[in-house]
This record gives structure tokens, C-alpha cells and sequence, in this order.
């Protein structure tokens, strides 16, 4: 009788100790992992990363014809949606080329798409991410930008935005990254 006890006994403990790394652990080693030891290597020249579960600020619903108010904006925060549902948000640049805008993200070997960065891997599966420019909000879709006549124009603008004021003796941005093409996104998508 007391064999079958400490049998019944060790069962438990397993099944609590069981219970307790889904509960525990696994969410917690998530989140280590999503934001401590997962860096986003999304500028230019340095990685920028930010642990914002949510953004705050005034979400725009109506359609946005006019960009060019992030001719003067650095640095915008990107959110995207992971598979587990917590959000990842990164800090990145932007630039537009006319009405169009566009994201870059530096890339070791951007053969390795999408990889390589975890936020990468978001947008790839689900491409609706939530972007916030200076105190605004936009519900937005992202996609990867592979034309290699476009990637040269819009990688020009990135160049003038963020390098013009460098002297000429400075060090330019490496060729490898990746651009992505952002669009509103409307009701419904």
C-alpha cells in the first residue's frame, strides 16, 4: 500500500511539475527570448531594439495621401504579430520614394530571408503590423521589396535621408538588407 502511495505521489509531482513548465517556463523563456536575447537589427548601421508591448497613440483610419510629413521623422516603431500572440515591436527607419513608403532592415546575408530576424519571420506569415509615426498610429501591411531596379531607388532615398549629411570620407550603408513596400491598410484587411 505504501509502494502504491509513493507511486501516486510521484505521478502528481509530475504532472504539477509538468503543468508548471507549460504555465511558467515556456511563456517565460518566450518572452526571454523574444526580448532580451532576439535583436532586431533594423537601422542602418546599429541595431535598435524596444520591448513596447503596445503602442500608444492616435490611430489614423482614413486613408493617408500625403507622406511626406516622414521626410522628418528618424526612427518609427514597427509592431508585428507573432505566432504566440504577444506582440513584437522594433525600431526602424523609414523613407519614401514619392507617395510610396518604405522600411529597411540591415541583413547579414539577405539570401537568408526571412530567417534571420525574428520580425522578419513575422511579416512573412502575417504581414498586418501596426506602425507608429511620431504620435500617430497606422494599421499597415509590409512586404518584401525584391525587384533589384526598385531596391536601387529606394535604397537612394534611404542614402539621402539618413547620409547625405555625412562628409564624403564617411563610411555609406552596406549594400546587403532588405526594403520592404508598406501600404495603408483598409477596413477589413
Amino acid at each position: 500500500m505504501a509502494a502504491e502511495e509513493a507511486r501516486t505521489r510521484m505521478k502528481t509531482s509530475r504532472i504539477v511539475g509538468l503543468v508548471v513548465v507549460v504555465l511558467v517556463v515556456v511563456p517565460i523563456a518566450a518572452l526571454v527570448y523574444t526580448f532580451g536575447v532576439q535583436r532586431s537589427y533594423s537601422r542602418l548601421n546599429r541595431g535598435d531594439y524596444n520591448s513596447y508591448l503596445w503602442l500608444n497613440g492616435e490611430l489614423v483610419t482614413t486613408p493617408m495621401t500625403d507622406w511626406s510629413f516622414i521626410d522628418s521623422i528618424r526612427e518609427i516603431q514597427v509592431r508585428t504579430r507573432t505566432s504566440y500572440l504577444i506582440p513584437h515591436t522594433i525600431n526602424t527607419d523609414v523613407a519614401r520614394v514619392g507617395g510610396q513608403v518604405y522600411l529597411y532592415s540591415i541583413y547579414t546575408n539577405p539570401d537568408r530571408f526571412p530567417e534571420e530576424m525574428f520580425w522578419h519571420r513575422n511579416v512573412v506569415r502575417d504581414p498586418r503590423v501596426r506602425m507608429k509615426i511620431g504620435d500617430r498610429l497606422f494599421d499597415m501591411r509590409v512586404y518584401h521589396l525584391t525587384d533589384p531596379s526598385q531596391v536601387k531607388v529606394v535604397r537612394q532615398a534611404f542614402i539621402i535621408k539618413y547620409y547625405s549629411d555625412l562628409p564624403p570620407d564617411k563610411e555609406r550603408p552596406p549594400d546587403r538588407g532588405v526594403f520592404f513596400r508598406i501600404e495603408q491598410a483598409t477596413a477589413g484587411s
